[in-house]
């Protein structure tokens, strides 16, 4: 007879606290460890967040970009630009409802010691992995960006775009770090764990649905987008032949 968690049919539901029904004993053993090796990291999270907070409170950064620099790209203009990034966002915010809102999805995952175990995972559940994680932080900067590139385009004479703020800022490090996420994912999933899983027998239907596709490498193709807010000066400046900002024209992504 199947145990449970070893079948598509008999998958484990996120959620709840599968691991004490499971008929291995040392999984039902390790719950105690298991909270204690969450709060410790939920700890060191917020320790984090609390550092972070402090350096910018007692000593901000000189902020350097503009919303003009947000707005104005070398490859399209900003009507353009804004509506790419809101189509984009609106595809993230489509991907997000039908991962929410859609049925629950059975998921293969693999245990420490090589075991496939299956998992039934419905609702916001399907949001806490690092890859629907880089798909949000990539549609946070498309939709805030899009607002600041039409806000830009709607008055261009506005004295206030010229001046940088930290909003401009925030979104160069938001698109920074989704693209970090998005390189980081891509790689990992097409060249590591999909053979991986695939040479262990194991199902790897859950990285070919349309979601999973559209997150795994639809994001890479926005974030790395060199277009995005590089604006109309630095291409005069960029080296012959390449198509990187120089030196003394700043990096922007």
């Amino acid at each position: 007879m199947p145990q449970p968690g070893r079948t598509p049919e008999l998958a484990h539901k996120i959620g709840q606290p599968w691991w004490l029904d499971d008929p291995d004993p040392t999984e039902r053993d390790a719950s105690p460890a298991r909270f204690v090796g969450q709060g410790r990291f939920a700890c060191i999270m917020a320790g984090y967040a609390l550092l972070a907070a402090a350096l910018l409170t007692f000593f901000p950064p000189v902020w350097t970009t503009t919303a003009a620099d947000v707005a104005y790209s070398s490859v399209l203009p900003a009507e353009w630009l804004g509506a790419f990034r809101a189509a984009g966002a609106l595809l993230v915010l489509a991907v997000v409802l039908s991962l929410t809102l859609g049925p629950a999805k059975c998921q293969s995952e693999t245990t420490l010691d090589g075991r496939e175990l299956f998992l039934r995972i419905g609702g916001a559940w399907q949001l806490g992995g690092l890859t629907q994680t880089g798909w949000v932080l990539i549609g946070l900067y498309l939709a805030v960006s899009s607002y600041v590139t039409f806000a830009v385009w709607a008055s261009p004479g506005d004295a206030a775009h010229r001046l940088p703020s930290s909003l401009a800022c925030g979104l160069n490090s938001l698109l920074g770090v989704g693209f970090g996420f998005s390189l980081l994912i891509t790689m990992v999933v097409t060249f590591v764990l999909v053979p991986l899983e695939h040479s262990q027998g194991h199902s790897v239907a859950g990285y070919f649905g349309l979601n999973d596709l559209i997150m795994h490498n639809r994001m890479v193709n926005v974030a790395s987008w060199w277009g995005h807010s590089w604006p109309p000066e630095a291409r005069e400046t960029t080296s012959e032949g390449s198509r990187l900002p120089s030196p003394h024209s700043g990096s922007r992504f």
